[in-house]
């Protein structure tokens, strides 16, 4: 019984869930101890915090009359119908109420929640600390992407600093190949720096940083070549063939078509029996 009661109040806890929870054999009482409350038909349930949120969850919809006030005293009133708002979506920057912005406006006045936690300059609407100078303007006056220079660490520890913008960027972004600084930065010096993930490739004269699945795939993605050197059989993926000895790994569609891809020519041999076949 405690499993299932476990369980029906995390339902009834999650989202805006469409109907109260019919006949969960608490007979007439609903336990307020865990949080629920009863339709006034009696015959089901609603945990308190689907009260007064703008949706009918009980059948008689008992549960969204004479909502003067919020079943939470941080949560936000929407003035002109029933629904209640948890902090998370009270100047975030989209309206949430049913009749219009109210809950978006301002925001200076009103708390941020624990969620949201920084606030544009000008609105005063909330947002995470993780979108602060990530190279993309949240805020309506682009304070949220403004002044990134003076600014500390990333606020996320998998994110580093563009050293001339200040703009934060994933880590596993840095010497991949494709600049993400303005001032390329982050493609400098690779040879010293260690791959974000260890099974990465790393090129031996630049240092960018490969996926592990272009290793040995036919293709020159280092710059030297490097990624296609000393393969061995185990490397090359069916159906690639190997090119004896240490490599490349040749593609099907490069077999017999004429042009050398293996030291040796092993490609263009036997090309009558490949086509009989």
């Amino acid at each position: 019984m405690a499993t299932d009661l476990l369980m029906i109040v995390c339902l009834l806890s999650f989202g805006n869930v469409s109907l109260a929870l019919q006949n969960p054999g608490f007979g007439e009482e609903c336990p307020l101890s865990f949080g629920l409350s009863s339709c006034d038909s009696g015959d089901a349930c609603f945990h308190v915090l689907q009260q007064c949120d703008g949706w009918e969850h009980c059948e008689d919809g008992s549960d969204e009359e004479n909502c003067t006030v919020c079943p939470l005293a941080d949560y936000f009133k929407c003035p002109n119908s029933s629904a209640c708002l948890p902090p998370e979506l009270v100047c975030d920057g989209g309206d949430d109420c049913p009749e219009g912005s109210d809950d978006e406006e301002d925001c200076w006045s009103k708390e941020c929640g624990e969620i949201y936690t920084s606030r544009c300059d000008s609105s005063g609407i909330c947002y995470l600390e993780e979108w602060e100078c990530d190279g993309y303007e949240y805020c309506p006056d682009g304070s949220d992407e403004q002044n990134c220079a003076g600014k500390e660490a990333c606020a996320d520890s998998n994110y580093i600093r563009c050293p001339t913008s200040g703009i934060c960027f994933f880590r596993g972004w840095e010497c991949d190949g494709f600049p993400f600084c303005e001032d390329g930065s982050d493609e400098e010096d690779c040879r010293s720096k260690e791959c974000y993930n260890s099974d990465d490739f790393k090129c031996e004269s630049s240092g960018v940083c490969l996926d592990p699945h272009l290793r040995c795939d036919g293709d020159d993605d280092c710059p030297d070549g490097t990624d296609e050197r000393h393969c061995t059989a185990d490397d090359c993926p069916s159906p690639m063939l190997f090119c004896e000895p240490g490599g490349p790994c040749v593609p099907a569609a490069r077999l017999c078509d004429g042009v050398g891809d293996c030291p040796d020519g092993s490609d263009e041999t036997d090309c009558g029996v490949l086509f009989d076949a």
